[in-house]
């Protein structure tokens, strides 16, 4: 069966940034700023950490559940909601030994993709498990809005994003010292300081916040804590109550 634009036209489609149209759109828009949010969600995820500290994790999964209620959109935010929702309840579907999952998960059946992973789960598994989450939940739109484009996969998002080329870029790149995302070598900080994402500031006259001659150095302020194997201060649960049938 050949597939359909939802629009009918898919010209009309003012998210595919080709020639000039007379009209003004409200930033809340999906259409608007559907087409800026997503490069960037990709961006992250693909430089996002393969093996995170503690205070990465925390900060990707507080990061992803803030979302509903920051997206412009207020229907999108609740889509969003929805979608984290079911990979809360699906958590670990389509892993080996799991049950299948439902198509809603959104990945690429195709690619061997379309499993479920809780924001906490994907944050603390690390990249790929980050770029699949935003892959999926990219899918999930497109499903609706463009479904006659092939499904995001990992790979896909990894060629798209890891790199940039055919633009020239002019300005200077500034920067001191690296916060410290990746999971150390040694503990370097207490959990219960990481959960707070802050601790003490060592002083300042013993902070080196130069970065080292590269400028690629951690910054000494700034804790980095491995991810204890029965750490539980991360809950998934949904952020409000389940609607029955609401798969």
């Amino acid at each position: 069966v050949a597939c359909e634009h939802p629009a009918g036209d898919a010209r009309e489609d003012i998210s595919n940034n080709t020639g000039t149209c007379p009209r003004e759109y409200q930033s809340t828009d999906p259409r608007v700023f559907g087409p800026l949010f997503w490069p960037t969600f990709h961006t992250m995820s693909v430089n996002y950490p393969e093996r995170p500290n503690l205070e990465t994790a925390l900060a990707c999964t507080s990061f992803i559940k803030s979302l509903p209620w920051l997206i412009p959109c207020g229907h999108c935010g609740h889509d969003f909601h929805d979608f984290i929702r079911l990979n809360v309840r699906r958590n670990g579907c389509g892993q080996p030994g799991r049950e299948a999952c439902p198509a809603a998960c959104s990945g690429s059946v195709a690619d061997g993709e379309n499993l479920c992973l809780s924001p906490w789960e994907a944050c603390r598994a690390g990249r790929d498990a980050v770029v699949s989450f935003f892959a999926r939940a990219h899918n999930n739109v497109n499903a609706h809005t463009h479904p006659c484009r092939r499904p995001w996969t990992v790979a896909h998002v990894s060629a798209v994003y890891a790199r940039r080329a055919g633009s020239c870029l002019h300005n200077i790149v500034w920067g001191t010292c690296v916060i410290p995302r990746d999971e150390p070598q040694l503990k370097a900080a207490r959990p219960d300081l990481a959960t707070g994402l802050s601790g003490p500031m060592r002083p300042h006259r013993l902070c080196n916040h130069t970065g080292g001659p590269d400028h690629q150095a951690p910054c000494c302020d700034e804790s980095s804590s491995k991810i204890p194997a029965n750490f539980t201060n991360a809950p998934d649960e949904p952020l409000w109550p389940e609607v029955e049938g609401s798969d």
